[in-house]
């Protein structure tokens, strides 16, 4: 049976890890002599690598067990850690960025549904809204922690996040071998089902829920633009010194915590249809005014208020979309949405750069307004679902 401790603690030691890796990661790169080309390069062919086994992993998770799954994932990411501590070779840490692209997807999809198997709470609105809005909480919690271990292991030596990495990845693999269970008949019947379903059911049940993938994509496509231009908005334009990202970061963590808090609680009293209306229209409002917007005050003031919304939206849309995946592809589905949020990210990273070169990096996020109007029509569309039942496997 699982504990849902064990979920919460991965959800806050992961978005720790990624703190510590948002801040430093370049920062490492940079005082090993890499050139910004390098780095571009290391990164790309990581999120190439991830895209690209994203379904096949999802297959291995649905086949083989989820749980055996996740635990490849922190163990090859543990060992791929100690060639980045010991090697500054670029090939070679060409393939290491590769290979850790692989080793994500292991349990990107595969996490998220051993969790929705272990704590059985896959048609039951109640516990799973609520376990969908503390994992989005300790998530934040873990932002916010992230970002001062990374004050702390910059004051020492960068080098360091490699270390943290080994420990966090072998921390989280000791959890799960121990804690968490994975129903052996559930396995069993996967083993057995997956190769029917892979090509013919999963095709139906990926149609059934392509309002939701089409959401994914919209929705990664316009925050990855905001990702990309608020920085150099904020650098470029407004003067702001590099401490001062570290300030922000824990500030829209802190509006991510009262965001998910919100709108967890208008989606439990409204449904779905109503809190993703409330989150949509109203952020495509904010990303116009900080695109006009003059005085510093508001500007920060859209700032704190995107992040809370963006955050606020996950453990609504997780948790509706989860309802209506049926549960022997359930790793499969969820790495299909994975690879289609990697994809509209690397869309939008892409196209954003490319128009930074003729618009503001203001301009731009109010630009990209549009592409979160777009989602109205598709929420329009599944807004009859919350009363429907999943689709069958």
């Amino acid at each position: 049976m699982g504990r849902a401790w064990t979920f919460y603690l991965t959800s806050y030691l992961n978005s720790s890890l990624s703190a510590v890796f948002g801040a430093l990661f370049i920062v490492y790169l940079l005082s090993i002599n890499f050139e910004p080309a390098q780095i571009g390069i290391l990164l790309g062919t990581q999120r190439v690598a991830t895209i690209a086994s994203e379904l096949p992993t999802g297959i291995f998770a649905d086949k083989f067990g989820r749980k055996k799954s996740v635990l490849l994932s922190f163990f090859f990411s543990a060992v791929l850690s100690i060639f980045w501590l010991l090697s500054k070779n670029f090939p070679i840490l060409l393939i290491v960025s590769a290979l850790g692209g692989v080793a994500f997807t292991f349990q990107s999809g595969a996490k998220e549904s051993l969790m929705i198997q272990a704590l059985k709470c896959g048609q039951d609105d109640k516990k799973r809204n609520l376990i969908f809005k503390k994992i989005s909480l300790w998530s934040n919690v873990g932002l916010l922690s992230g970002g001062l271990i990374a004050f702390g292991l910059a004051l020492v030596q960068t080098r360091l996040i490699w270390v943290a990495s080994i420990c966090l990845n072998l921390l989280l693999f000791f959890v799960f071998l121990v804690f968490i269970k994975e129903e052996p008949q559930l396995t069993e019947n996967r083993a057995k089902d997956t190769k029917k379903i892979a090509f013919t059911n999963f095709i139906h049940s990926i149609k059934g829920v392509s309002p939701f993938l089409a959401i994914t994509f919209i929705f990664g496509v316009a925050t990855s633009i905001y990702g990309l231009s608020f920085p150099i908005f904020f650098k470029k334009f407004l003067g702001f010194p590099d401490y001062y990202f570290g300030i922000l970061g824990s500030l829209s963590a802190l509006a991510g915590i009262a965001g998910i808090m919100i709108m967890s609680k208008v989606f439990e009293k409204r449904g779905f249809s109503y809190a993703a209306n409330l989150l949509v229209f109203p952020m495509a409002m904010l990303f116009i005014a900080f695109g006009v917007l003059r005085p510093l005050g508001f500007i920060l003031a859209a700032f704190l208020l995107i992040g809370g919304l963006i955050n606020g939206w996950f453990p609504v849309f997780q948790s509706f979309f989860n309802k209506f995946i049926p549960e022997k592809i359930r790793a499969t589905v969820l790495s299909t949405n994975s690879t289609i949020s990697l994809a509209a990210i690397a869309l939008g990273e892409i196209a954003g750069g490319f128009l930074l070169k003729v618009l503001k990096p203001n301009s731009l996020i109010a630009l990209s307004s549009v592409f979160l109007l777009l989602l109205l029509p598709l929420l329009w569309k599944i807004k009859k679902r919350q009363t429907k039942t999943p689709l069958t496997a």
